[in-house]
């Protein structure tokens, strides 16, 4: 899918407010991930809120649907090609915000790797392996262990440099 590449913004729901997103709503569209269905549909209205929880447990009630999946996937495809920025927003912007990112920045033939190597990061493995396995992206359980490794490795890197702080503000190109 080759797309006119658009800025990626990953944040905390905290950070969501009409202020943030005064910005030209046919450049701008956001994608939600909360454990809640909100009433956030009225900030833009390029808006996509997807209400699944924060697990790694395919089982478990909540979790990442391969229909929310192909949501996100139909979303994004079907940018404009006037779109400029994606905000991407979970209740704290660490874990379903990257991951969900890192699936957009492989679906739209770019590369995933300043998700996976951030270190403040900790992308939520399943809502990644889902969403990439539904736009048809290349997702075994060995390479999604691969990507989690190197992460962790990431963050045990930026432990023993003193880095612990958490950069809620991420833009990605």
């Amino acid at each position: 899918m080759s797309v006119k590449p658009f800025l990626i913004h990953i944040l905390p729901e905290t950070a969501l407010n009409k202020e943030l997103l005064e910005a030209d709503p046919t450049t701008t569209a956001v994608i939600i991930c909360s454990d809640e269905n909100n009433s956030y549909k009225e900030l833009l209205p390029n808006t996509l809120v997807c209400s699944f929880s924060d697990t790694t447990d395919r089982n478990r009630i909540n979790s990442i649907t391969a229909e929310q999946a192909r949501e996100i996937i139909s979303f994004v495809r079907n940018f404009t090609t006037d779109i400029q920025d994606l905000y991407i927003v979970c209740s704290v912007g660490q874990s379903r915000s990257p991951a969900v990112a890192a699936a957009i920045l492989r679906i739209s033939e770019r590369s995933d790797k300043q998700v996976w190597e951030n270190p403040f990061y900790v992308p939520n493995w399943l809502v990644y392996q889902t969403i990439c396995r539904e736009s048809g992206l290349f997702a075994p359980d060995w390479y999604v262990r691969f990507l989690r490794n190197k992460n962790r490795l990431k963050f045990r890197i930026a432990q023993k440099k003193g880095s612990t702080g958490y950069e809620c503000w991420s833009i990605l190109e």
